[in-house]
């Protein structure tokens, strides 16, 4: 039999561990996330906590010193703690280092940085793209080296000592002089276009505001801009509200939406911020000139329409919304001036241009506002003359952005087809500048190296590393310096370019000078990249074990032996609707792809990470164009535009992409079983407990990879004060899942004895998962077990069959396999878990608490469970639920959830901020009989006086207002007559066994008290059930 590992036994502390995570989201962030930005970076405590408990044998460690030595949960930040292996822990040091460790979708480093630092012996990282193998680097190999390599120890040094050199070259270049003004560190824009109504020319502005910042509940900085009519155009000016008033501060009641009060002794002023005249998803947009409605264009005949609704459809199809059409207008005469096909006045004369509107500049710590001058806007023009004598030159990123997904570049409908018009030109040049600068310090480096007495091969790969780091921070630039990041207002500071997800107009754009000390800068950028390398460098541990980054496909491993055989799998594989990479970081591909290549023959010519960013065409290395052109089709995530172009309509390109998507992730999981050794774990994060998400993961894992589930954890990152103050929890959260290669048995089960065996599996299991968790940790828990039953068998036989594949699950079940797993999630796993957690609180109690309503008002409670105190707060609140989670308890209790809002047990509300659908459970908040009364009657709608009950929840509602308001004896003669009802007995006998789970387990909920007092007058015994949580605090002292 197999040795258990921590991770697989309900020792493993994953409320803890989810605790510690939630800091690293938030200001415990671990200082190298701020290298770069990317778009999943897993919590380095979960990382750490997985590999570790995957790694050590459950009796061959105390849980309490895994949490205190390996973990570090005893400090406030546990990731900036390396572990301890002293005392008895002192044998597991050689356990790790002989232990070897895979990560085939590495992402931003996580787990196999967590690795190096637990002292596992070997550590492969796989991507499949190259910006995210580029990074890997940077956080994995160039930092061991670094601390383990005596003459790589100044890399640190050198990476400053030529970051700021090339700080030096920017002050000096005469081009930047001439392009910005040195007490100005940041330009604020938009574009303005021609009105089709008076001709003239009008800013479209997003948000008025530059400055709103709040701190310690008062306003301390204040201003905003202000447009004005002059002569023949839109000037702005600006309102600076600390200055112009002499006021420090405002309190936050005077400033309400765009409403601004100032007091003035007795009286008081009111300002109003103007509201933005561009509704770009609305299509709206007003002129600030003339006040007219801009609206839609046919550009076959140039003809403006104020609106369209009223439009034959024949027109309506054939119009644009007309910012839309003046920016590609702009956009093609932008290219065709480059290209010399026409001139600059022509170009200014397009519909649509950029335009500067307001200066920051600082002065010491204070931070002043200036409206733009026609001097700064001709600055622009200049730049774009000066981009024009270079448009031949290879670091101008000419390559096209991907055409097919308007929901990751949204910018793409508004002709922005290419990466340069992203950027304005005085941007575009810096950038290019820094390029240049970043090529030469790697021949500055190699040649220094060289001159030392370094080999030639050490030489590159040191000037390899130093240039690696400086063109990551040149991404950091790129990511804040664009046309499509924002100035963000109440922060006081650019929000980059991806502040959604996907990259999308701006019309508030900001545009850094590259050496002032505001975000957005060189040196700011830098000085990110210093403090994350420094971080790097003092928790990976300098011994001499192996990390190796490759760029490889997890669907094939080209690049692995083929008989290399790992002991651990550990990896955040893509899930459905995932980001797409490929597409998202060319946004940082064209600008690595230029600084750590050469140029020969006025070409990009290959230089370092050769692999990476060329190919090899007979003897010819040439460069790779974009991610998207090479890598986005091998990517597992469901994008239907990368396959519409061959495919044909939508549709078709839905259906084709996912199955692709279940091919590629099935594929992966078949090429880690033959990478895992026999005996060895596969752990998978997985960000979904959604029904379809379990159903496309269990295929991919057990149906095609062989592979079954021994247990499941959930790693929840929201912080316990925020489900406080909402009142609210999602069942969607992180889960990790570990898996262990199944032997091809034949073993076949049917439907009805594998769900009772997973009911009695569940119920058995649910004792020792409840001595160290709650809530939703507990079902979580207790549902893995289930999947270890279920996916023990090769087969599960269903009654009847719908067609001639869905009847079974088969290993070779290509076709209809799908579904199959669909049934086994939805009628075996969530309500064999939810059964069996159910049955172990009623415990050994003689009540039946079974019905679907019955188990869906305790499941919905359940969700609440947290730790004692949290519980306290949340039960005595009223209690939410999205739409997502909703539907996993409807699975789960067998209920239709509209059944649920006709009952009346749960509401159906729209939540105010996102007008999304939530669920609020409808039970009373009081244990007052007037109260208790009301809610009967206005929620319920059951009459307190003639209450006629129709299931276990209308009686225990009713039997709570009757203990609250009589006596024993009156309570005992209502409860009488109720039983006369139809169903009566058998619903007050359930609605009993709900009231000892309430009153057994659900401190601080107003119906623990009406349960007490319901069990006591039917002659029940039952009290709280003591936690039995043993923390680290505990421990400790």
């Amino acid at each position: 039999m197999l040795e258990k590992k921590l991770i697989e036994t309900p020792s493993f502390p994953s409320i803890e561990i989810s605790e510690k995570a939630i800091s690293e989201k938030g200001p415990g962030r671990p200082p190298y996330w701020e290298m770069v930005f990317w778009w999943t970076r897993k919590p380095l405590i979960t990382a750490r906590a997985v590999i570790a408990g995957s790694i050590i044998p459950a009796d061959k460690i105390d849980p309490e010193a895994f949490k205190q030595y390996i973990l570090r949960l005893d400090k406030k930040t546990p990731h900036r703690f390396n572990p301890v292996f002293q005392g008895e822990l002192a044998g597991l040091k050689k356990l790790f280092k002989e232990t070897s460790l895979l990560d085939p979708f590495a992402g931003f480093g996580s787990i196999p940085l967590e690795a190096l630092r637990l002292g596992v012996g070997k550590v492969i990282a796989v991507e499949l793209l190259p910006t995210a193998a580029v990074f890997l680097k940077a956080v994995l190999e160039y930092p061991l080296k670094a601390v383990s390599d005596p003459k790589w120890k100044n890399l640190v040094k050198d990476v400053e000592k030529y970051g700021k050199w090339i700080i030096e070259q920017l002050k000096n270049d005469q081009d930047l002089k001439e392009l910005y003004d040195e007490d100005t560190a940041i330009y604020i824009g938009t574009w303005e276009i021609q009105c089709p109504r008076c001709k003239r020319y009008t800013p479209l502005i997003g948000n008025y505001w530059l400055a709103r910042v709040k701190k310690n509940n008062k306003y301390t900085r204040i201003a905003y801009m202000k447009p004005v009519k002059r002569n023949d155009r839109v000037d702005i000016e600006v309102v600076d509200i600390n200055k112009e008033y002499k006021i420090p501060f405002l309190d936050k009641d005077k400033i309400k939406s765009n409403k601004i009060i100032i007091p003035r002794g007795k009286q008081t002023i009111e300002l109003e911020v103007p509201e933005k005249n561009i509704d770009a998803r609305r299509e709206k947009a007003t002129c600030l000139y003339c006040k007219n409605k801009i609206g839609y264009i046919n550009p076959e005949t140039g003809q403006h329409y104020p609106e369209k609704s009223n439009l034959p459809s024949s027109l309506r199809k054939k119009v644009i919304f007309y910012p839309k059409y003046a920016l590609k207008q702009w956009n093609t005469l932008l290219e065709k001036y480059l290209s010399g096909e026409t001139s600059l006045e022509e170009l200014k004369k397009a519909p649509a241009r950029p335009r500067i509107l307001v200066k920051v500049k600082t002065r010491g710590k204070e931070i002043e506002f200036a409206p733009a001058t026609q001097e700064d806007q001709e600055k622009l023009w200049k730049a774009l003359e000066k981009l024009k004598q270079i448009w031949k030159d290879p670091d101008l990123p000419t390559e096209p952005i991907e055409p097919y997904c308007s929901s990751t570049y949204h910018t793409i409908v508004w002709g922005i087809d290419k990466f340069y018009k992203l950027f304005n030109p005085r941007q575009l040049l810096t950038l290019i500048k820094i390029v240049k600068l970043i090529r030469e310090v790697g021949k500055k480096i190699e040649e220094e190296k060289l001159k030392k007495g370094w080999t030639r091969e050490e030489a590159f790969r040191y000037a390899e590393a130093v240039t690696t780091y400086l063109a990551i921070a040149l991404c950091k630039l790129v990511y804040l310096n664009s046309i499509v990041n924002i100035w963000d207002s109440t922060w006081f500071k650019i929000a980059s370019s991806m502040s959604v997800r996907g990259i999308a107009m701006s019309w508030n754009w900001v545009d850094a000078r590259p050496i002032n000390n505001l975000a957005g800068s060189w040196s700011r950028s830098l000085n990110a990249l210093i403090r994350s390398l420094l971080y790097l460098v003092s928790v990976i541990p300098s011994n001499k074990y192996r990390v190796d980054v490759l760029l490889d496909d997890a669907a094939v491993f080209n690049n692995v032996a083929s008989d290399e055989k790992f002991d651990l799998i550990v990896t955040d594989p893509p899930y459905r609707d995932d980001v797409p990479y490929a597409e998202l970081s060319d946004f940082y591909f064209i600008w690595l792809k230029r600084a750590l290549s050469d140029v020969e023959n006025g070409r990009l010519a290959p230089r370092f990470h050769q692999d990476l960013f060329f190919r090899r065409v007979g003897a010819v290395w040439k460069p790779i164009s974009t991610q998207w052109e090479s890598f986005a089709k091998r990517e597992a995530s469901f994008n239907p535009g990368r396959y519409r172009d061959y495919v044909g309509n939508n549709q078709d390109a839905k259906k084709y992409a996912y199955e692709r998507y279940l091919e590629l992730l099935g594929d992966s999981f078949i090429a880690m079983r033959e990478h895992l050794k026999d005996d060895g774990l596969l752990v998978t994060y997985y960000n979904h407990t959604d029904p379809d998400a379990w159903r496309d993961l269990l295929w991919a894992g057990w149906a095609r990879g062989g592979f079954k589930i021994t247990a499941t954890w959930p790693l929840d990152t929201e912080s316990k004060q925020s489900i406080v103050k909402r009142g609210k929890r999602s069942l969607d959260t992180s889960l990790v899942i570990v898996w262990r290669k199944r032997s091809h048995s034949d073993r076949v089960g049917v439907f009805s004895d594998v769900y009772r065996e997973a009911v009695e599996a569940a119920k058995s299991y649910a004792g020792d998962v409840w001595k160290q968790h709650r809530g939703l940790d507990a079902f979580i828990g207790v549902m893995g077990r289930v999947l270890e039953v279920a996916t023990s068998y090769d087969k599960i036989v269903f009654p009847e069959k719908r067609d001639k594949l869905s009847s079974f699950l088969g290993i070779k079940d290509n076709e209809g396999g799908i579904e199959s797993v669909g049934r086994i999630i939805r009628e075996i796993v969530f309500p064999a878990a939810a059964r069996g957690l159910i049955d172990y609180l009623v415990g050994m109690s003689t009540f039946n608490v079974s019905s679907p309503e019955a188990l869906f008002y305790l499941l919905f409670k359940l969700v609440f469970l947290r730790d004692p105190e949290t519980a306290r707060k949340l039960l005595s609140k009223e209690k939410k639920l999205d739409a997502s989670s909703i539907t996993i308890l409807s699975i789960a209790s067998g209920i239709n959830v509209g059944d649920m809002v006709k009952k009346r047990i749960v509401i159906e509300k729209r939540a105010a901020s996102t007008s999304r659908k939530e669920y609020v459970l409808n039970s009373p908040l009081s244990i007052e009989p007037s109260k208790l009364r009301i809610f009967l009657e206005k929620r319920r709608g059951i009459n307190p006086d003639k209450p006629r009950i129709t299931n276990s929840i209308d009686a225990l509602h009713v039997l709570e207002y009757y203990a609250s308001k009589y006596d024993k004896s009156t309570f005992e003669k209502l409860v009488s007559k109720l039983q006369e009802q139809p169903g009566g007995p058998s619903f007050i006998n359930e609605a009993k066994g709900i009231a000892y789970v309430i009153c057994s387990y659900f401190e601080g909920d107003p119906e623990q008290q009406l349960s007490m007092r319901i069990l006591e007058y039917m002659g029940v015994k039952c009290g709280p059930a003591k936690p039995s949580y043993r923390t680290i605090d505990n421990y400790i002292k």
